[in-house]
């Protein structure tokens, strides 16, 4: 928690775990956060939390005065740094997500559209769609050695999904990778405390020319 004024406290919500950590670090410096804690969730929580409308915190300020208390998303600086590189006019502010033009996952009979909060995560992920298609021989177009990347806004993706899911019901699906280092911190810590989870099959990438 950070104070955002007198009468808010403002809940911060970390796509990178080690800005969690650092963050951390700081507050639990400080007498009035010492007890501050790192607490994973999932993206349709941390959206939800984020718009919902600031609650009482249970404190009150020195006028007697309820606290209330909001939700914020903190901005990977190093992915904005990415984003800013790649925006024609630099990247407008919010969370940004990366996706590869013509990248595409076959799952379950389903085509989904990765979109991935890590830069690094997405250029990994078409190595080694690329490796798997040499491997394999696939025919077609040789597949470019890098990826063509685009630069999204979280909102506005989830804003989109939410006008044309229900209008247009064949609009291509999307999957939201998160940070890969997060979720491997994030796994050895709940293996330590005996509440990992069995992983599931990865999907293949391909390649799709249609973009």
């Amino acid at each position: 928690l950070t104070p955002l004024d007198s009468n808010y406290q403002v809940g911060l919500i970390f796509f990178d775990v080690s800005e969690a950590e650092e963050m951390h670090k700081e507050m639990v410096s400080q007498p009035t956060s010492a007890d501050a804690k790192i607490l994973p969730m999932t993206l349709d929580k941390a959206i939800q939390m984020v718009r919902a409308r600031p609650t009482p915190s249970g404190a009150k300020d020195a006028e007697g005065k309820d606290v209330l208390m909001c939700f914020r998303f903190f901005v990977p600086q190093r992915q904005k740094a990415h984003a800013n590189g790649l925006a024609k006019d630099g990247f407008k502010g919010g969370i940004p997500l990366f996706r590869a033009r013509g990248m595409t996952i076959e799952k379950n009979g389903e085509t989904i559209v990765p979109l991935f909060f890590d830069k690094d995560d997405l250029e990994a992920a078409w190595k080694t769609m690329c490796d798997d298609a040499r491997k394999e021989g696939r025919g077609g177009d040789p597949i470019p050695s890098r990826p063509q990347v685009d630069v999204e806004e979280l909102f506005d993706v989830v804003e989109m999904m939410e006008q044309l899911g229900t209008r247009h019901p064949d609009v291509k699906y999307i999957g939201f990778f998160p940070p890969q280092k997060s979720v491997s911190i994030l796994d050895q810590a709940q293996q330590g405390q005996g509440t990992g989870t069995a992983k599931p099959q990865p999907a293949k990438m391909h390649m799709n020319p249609k973009g």
